[in-house]
């Protein structure tokens, strides 16, 4: 049996799909053209380069503060 949460969290998917789709076909764009921008993004944001971007930015904010 199917329990609660997992029927909420597949109606949240299901409707985010649904809003993404409409927004999409609003603005002409199809979702495969969609998808293929935004995958290499997301694919860019892994753990390492989040911290390496967060070194430097915290680096940088230092020279600039220290000038």
């Amino acid at each position: 049996m199917v329990d609660v949460q997992t029927m909420i969290d597949d109606a949240i998917s299901a409707a985010k799909r649904e809003q993404l789709v409409a927004l999409s076909n609003e603005c002409q764009l199809s979702m495969a053209d969609l998808d293929g921008t935004v995958q290499p993004i997301i694919d860019s944001c892994t753990k390492e380069a989040i911290s390496v971007r967060t070194f430097l930015l915290s680096f940088l904010c230092q020279l600039v503060v220290f000038e």
